[in-house]
């Protein structure tokens, strides 16, 4: 299971834990317990060593009170439960990864190795010697390349580690910002793809600020260039966006390679 949608689901518990104890504060001690009385029932409130039945006319109201609170406390009691199950998978998960990159990752040769062939479910020669091959990539501010990839790589968002950790799960080869050289321009696309069943290329850019007016501007502009070139979205570029309020989704992602390069493999 994907670690993020782990976390995710773990933060959401929690936030409802929290949620539902301050709401548990808010309603009345004791509990409400209803009792069998011939072919009726009677309402009985205990706190503590305190017992006395409710008026159902007079008293419906804590009764109602004390029915919410001990459904929340049900509610409560199973989603820490959960809280815990996740914790201890997120914890073994961590564990499991820094594993995974101390033996493969972390070793250049062997993750060339590993990038190159073994973890691509067709190892084709032509997909083998497109992995190999050198190839220029983007130069500027390589300082801000701090999210590590799966592949070993490092990027310069979560959203584009995102997308190369899936392609790599995807087994989808790929070229991070490789250089692309359109006339006297040159752009560096976030990902080069080689499509592995027709083994033509395909650009993913992510657009991580499109709230923003100026990065807006500035890269309908690259996508007008772009499509002058031959390089339209949809057909051969894939795009995709966030604001601050909305990142990406990761079932997007997974949508956009299967559509593209799953489909006829």
């Amino acid at each position: 299971m994907d670690q993020e949608f782990i976390l995710k689901a773990y933060q959401n518990i929690n936030s409802r834990i929290n949620y539902l104890s301050q709401e548990i504060l808010k309603l009345p001690d004791g509990r409400l317990t209803i009792m069998p009385n011939g072919k009726n029932t009677r309402w009985r409130y205990t706190n503590g060593r305190k017992k006395k039945y409710l008026s159902k006319r007079n008293d419906r109201r804590i009764a109602s009170e004390l029915t919410q609170k001990e459904y929340y406390t049900l509610q409560l009691i199973s989603l820490e439960r959960q809280s815990e199950l996740l914790k201890t998978c997120i914890e073994k998960q961590k564990r499991d990864d820094m594993k995974l990159h101390e033996t493969f990752y972390d070793n250049p040769e062997i993750n060339k190795l590993l990038s190159a062939a073994g973890n691509f479910s067709d190892p084709s020669p032509d997909i083998n010697a497109w992995l190999t091959e050198e190839y220029t990539s983007n130069p500027l501010h390589p300082e801000s390349k701090k999210h590590k990839t799966k592949s070993g790589i490092y990027v310069r968002s979560k959203s584009e580690q995102l997308w190369a950790n899936m392609l790599f799960d995807n087994h989808i080869p790929f070229r991070y910002e490789a250089e692309l050289a359109l006339e006297n321009s040159k752009y560096y696309p976030d990902f080069t793809v080689l499509h592995p069943g027709s083994f033509t290329l395909f650009y993913i850019e992510h657009f991580g600020m499109i709230d923003k007016n100026d990065y807006l501007i500035h890269n309908l502009s690259k996508l007008n260039n772009y499509i002058s070139y031959g390089i339209v979205p949809s057909v051969n570029l894939i795009c995709s966006y966030e604001t601050t309020d909305h990142p990406l989704d990761p079932g997007y992602v997974q949508e956009q390679i299967n559509y593209y390069f799953k489909q006829d493999i």
